[in-house]
């Protein structure tokens, strides 16, 4: 607890797997916690579930990932698909056409998905972007890249600035950067002799 802060205790009913502050564009600040089966967001000095409660299918041993984009507030796991919250008095819902994830960020205005899993089966060298700005995994500008330049699966992805990200595999670092072509948006580069 910072000096002059306030200390946001609480015991869930379930694990807490995620906790951390979400600024909104209006300058309102949550903090959040994403436990087992649920998300919640501390306001009015308690901590209050989003519905619909007690809906994830999570477990101890996929963390969830985090980002944000245009004001919305995205999380996923490898135990159930990417999911969207636009804040307090609503839902939190399934990203139509979104896929379940080991790890997320955002870059070059896209949700960058990696480690997917597909028809029930994990697509441990894949990593899959929305369109510009919309989050839709389908259409101009979105895609997919299997980086199988080596036989090792996506572990992380961590953005450089806007335009760069990289992406750590077991055995492997790829450098993902930016084209600024709107139909084929990012070039991806195996990094020699690292990993």
């Amino acid at each position: 607890k910072a000096f002059g802060g306030t200390q946001l205790g609480a015991t869930f009913a379930d694990p807490v797997m995620w906790t951390g502050i979400w600024q909104n564009l209006d300058g309102i600040i949550l903090p959040l916690a994403i436990t087992t089966k649920g998300l919640f967001y501390y306001q009015s000095s308690a901590w209050n579930e989003v519905s619909p409660t007690a809906s994830l299918a999570g477990t101890e041993t996929h963390l969830p990932q985090v980002a944000m984009l245009n004001n919305t507030f995205y999380f996923v796991s490898f135990d159930y698909e990417l999911r969207s919250w636009i804040g307090p008095g609503n839902n939190h819902a399934i990203v139509t056409g979104g896929f379940s994830a080991r790890t997320m960020d955002v870059f070059n205005n896209r949700i960058i998905l990696g480690h997917t899993i597909e028809n029930g089966s994990a697509r441990a060298q894949t990593v899959r972007w929305t369109q510009n700005g919309i989050v839709q995994f389908t259409g101009t500008g979105s895609g997919t890249r299997d980086i199988a330049d080596r036989f090792d699966h996506v572990v992380s992805i961590r953005k450089l600035g806007p335009f760069r990200g990289l992406i750590y595999k077991a055995e492997s670092i790829v450098d993902m950067r930016a084209t600024g072509d709107a139909s084929f948006p990012f070039d991806t580069t195996e990094l020699a002799k690292l990993g």
